[in-house]
């Protein structure tokens, strides 16, 4: 189940607290995959918790369950196309199952399960009220999210600027962790938005991520945060002193701190720019606005209705013959789009805003 809010009343103490419930119905388990055995499928069909079973061992264990994705992972590590498994298991489930006991066994990969309580409303939960959420290598490193967000507040306190920041939302699903936190500094840009009468102020920020299964590496991505409507641009291009991207092996807490340090401080050093690189581009003549949007849809690879939509809030919202109304209005659109979705569409104006800057 995913868990979203946007700007509300909650606070970093509130995540915190969060993160730390989650932490508390998870746990990990190494084993090797001679051990496991699959006994039957039921459906491969990216239901999640009904699609596979497994059981430990030879003397009947105990069988547990994945997730769709824990699920694709599994088959992955032993080299079976995953698109093909789902298509033969409607065919002949059986034979899918000799195929993986079969390459459990040939390989004997040393794995981690991290398995997740699926009933956590009850105080305790016995074996088979747990399924796996995650299938690694075993020499994954374990840094969670509650890892990665107490790191990043110990480095914003650390700086003092505990009182310079604000936690704007939060995504937190299986699969992934992330958290908008945004600065206070404002930056005037002098224009007001022609359907709220706000003041059109711009704030700088960051985008924290990680995965505790794979998904994604931890992650630090500088942003610029438009208040009026509460969308973001990723900043696209990379820059080593203003971005982490640390992935989940040969790293401890204490290096990652370090790093995790020096990028907030960078960001906050470099902010400013970035707000100022976004507002100059209202400058930037725009005669034909739709052809610009044409050829951005193009060259991204971007759908119909994406495209509907730009098209939809540059004419409702901005409507002003310069890049930086094309590029709110494609962040507009990411705004009411969800998870990677929404990353996807701010990438592509962080990255109109580099080509055009």
């Amino acid at each position: 189940m995913e868990k979203m809010k946007k700007a509300g009343n909650f606070s970093f103490e509130d995540l915190e607290e969060m993160l730390e419930y989650e932490n508390s119905i998870t746990r990990d388990k190494y084993v090797n995959s001679k051990e496991l055995k699959m006994e039957g499928i039921t459906k491969m069909n990216g239901n999640g918790l009904d699609s596979l079973e497994l059981s430990r061992g030879d003397n009947g264990g105990i069988s547990v369950k994945l997730s769709d994705y824990a699920w694709s992972q599994l088959f992955g590590r032993m080299k079976m196309p995953i698109r093909y498994q789902k298509r033969l298991s409607e065919i002949n489930p059986q034979l899918v199952a000799e195929q993986f006991n079969f390459l459990s066994d040939y390989y004997g990969k040393n794995l981690m399960l991290r398995f997740k309580a699926g009933n956590p409303e009850g105080e305790t939960h016995e074996e088979k009220d747990w399924y796996v959420r995650g299938v690694l290598s075993d020499s994954y490193t374990r840094i969670d999210n509650i890892d990665v967000f107490k790191l990043v507040g110990m480095a914003v306190n650390d700086k003092g600027l505990s009182d310079k920041v604000d936690l704007r939302s939060y995504i937190l699903n299986d699969k992934k962790f992330q958290a908008r936190v945004v600065f206070r500094d404002e930056h005037n840009t002098g224009r007001v938005d022609q359907t709220t009468g706000e003041r059109d102020i711009l704030k700088f920020g960051l985008d924290i991520e990680n995965s505790e299964v794979g998904y994604s590496s931890i992650r630090i991505i500088p942003l610029v945060y438009r208040q009026v409507c509460s969308n973001g641009l990723r900043m696209w291009k990379r820059d080593e002193d203003m971005m982490l991207e640390q992935r989940h092996i040969h790293i401890g807490q204490d290096k990652l701190y370090d790093k995790v340090v020096a990028t907030i401080a960078n960001i906050f050093e470099g902010g400013k720019e970035m707000v100022e690189k976004l507002d100059k581009t209202a400058e930037i003549r725009i005669d034909n606005p739709y052809e610009t949007i044409d050829n951005i849809v193009e060259q991204e690879s971007l759908a119909d209705k994406t495209k509907e939509k730009i098209v939809e809030n540059y004419e409702t919202y901005e409507n002003g013959l310069n890049a930086y109304s094309i590029i709110n209005a494609i962040t507009r659109t990411a705004r009411d789009e969800k998870n990677e979705k929404r990353i996807e569409l701010e990438e592509v104006a962080g990255k109109l805003l580099d080509d055009i800057a």
